[in-house]
């Protein structure tokens, strides 16, 4: 299981993988720090939803080893939390939803993530 919250996670490495994932004309719009506090949003969003595990006997914190994530119920709940904060507040849906988009890219490309199920949702019938 991967440990989201360990430095690996909010490292340069994924800062700098976001800032690259962003349509280059909205790079220059937000900061490496608002990236960051997106970021953070994200792992409130799951820690919200008991998606983190916390081990009482253990200093590691876990991410549960499969879950599904209503994508826009995630999107609304970091929204929310960006109009309530005055350092954020110029991050558009837009905008958002790349930065969201580059988290969850990085973390396929990291094995945090398993796209598999998207493959699944892409060539489900109605």
């Amino acid at each position: 299981m991967a440990d989201i919250l360990d430095e690996e996670w909010e490292d340069k490495e994924v800062v700098d993988y976001i800032v690259n994932f962003l349509d280059k004309s909205d790079r220059k719009r937000v900061s490496r720090q608002n990236i960051q506090d997106v970021l953070d949003y994200i792992v409130d969003y799951y820690d919200s939803k008991g998606y983190i595990e916390d081990d009482d006997n253990d200093e590691d914190t876990e991410v549960v080893s499969e879950a599904e994530i209503d994508e826009e119920e995630m999107f609304n709940f970091i929204k929310d939390k960006i109009a309530a904060d005055d350092n954020l507040k110029h991050i558009d849906d837009d905008l958002l939803s790349q930065i969201i988009d580059g988290e969850y890219n990085y973390g396929v490309s990291i094995g945090i993530y398993d796209n598999d199920d998207d493959e699944e949702y892409d060539t489900e019938e109605d």
